[in-house]
């Protein structure tokens, strides 16, 4: 069971920041990960880019917010992450996403790709957005 996060007032043209889920390694070798995105975006959204912060440089994890309030933290969407067997990654992906209208459905699906034993997988987390233009 999982929550929606998101906005009941959301304003057509700004735009908001969602956070991916934490990830966390269970096996026993390294993880590389290299991409993230949302699966599921109702045509009255555009997505503005992906993020990457750090819990080490945001006032811990940060579940979402307007797009200007991540800018004074690095981004590190540009770097291959690495996370440590049996660890939690500070780091945490962010979708940029801009309304232009009321959505007909939430933003769903994270889908985080990440190579392991120069093997590339794919692995979609359960995640919802909410943008309720008002």
């Amino acid at each position: 069971m999982f929550g929606t996060s998101g906005y009941p007032h959301a304003k057509i043209g700004v735009v908001y920041r969602f956070s991916f889920p934490l990830l966390k390694n269970v096996s026993k070798a390294p993880v590389a990960l290299t991409g993230f995105k949302v699966l599921s975006v109702p045509g009255q959204v555009q997505v503005r880019g992906y993020t990457v912060s750090s819990v080490n440089d945001t006032p811990g994890y940060l579940l979402g917010g307007l797009d200007t309030d991540f800018t004074k933290y690095p981004d590190y969407a540009k770097k291959t992450l690495i996370i440590k067997p049996g660890a939690t990654s500070p780091y945490y992906a962010g979708v940029r996403v801009q309304a232009s209208g009321k959505l007909a459905h939430h933003i769903k699906g994270c889908d985080i790709t990440y190579q392991q034993n120069d093997h590339t997988y794919h692995q979609v987390l359960p995640c919802e957005y909410a943008l309720d233009v008002t």
